[in-house]
C-alpha cells in the first residue's frame, strides 16, 4: 500500500467516522495473512535446487499406491 495507506486511512475515517477503522483495516489485514500463512506448504529442508514442488506427491507414487498388487 506504501503511500496510498494514509489516504486510504482518511477516507475510512471519512466514510464511516469510526477514528479506529484503521486499526480495524489492519486486523483484518492480518487475518487474511493468518490464513493465508495456514495453507502454505512447509519447505524447511527441501532442496533449492529440486525440481520437485514441495508438498506434491510425484505421479509414479501416486500411480504405484493406485494399483492392484
Amino acid at each position: 500500500m506504501g503511500g496510498s495507506a494514509t489516504a486510504l486511512n482518511s477516507w475510512l475515517i471519512e466514510r464511516t467516522g469510526d477514528e479506529l477503522m484503521p486499526a480495524y483495516y489492519m486486523m483484518a489485514a492480518c487475518l487474511i495473512g493468518m490464513v493465508a500463512v495456514r495453507f502454505m506448504v512447509e519447505t524447511a529442508g527441501a532442496s533449492l535446487r529440486g525440481t520437485q514442488v514441495p508438498g506434491l506427491v510425484p505421479r509414479a507414487a501416486v500411480a504405484a499406491q493406485s494399483s492392484p498388487v
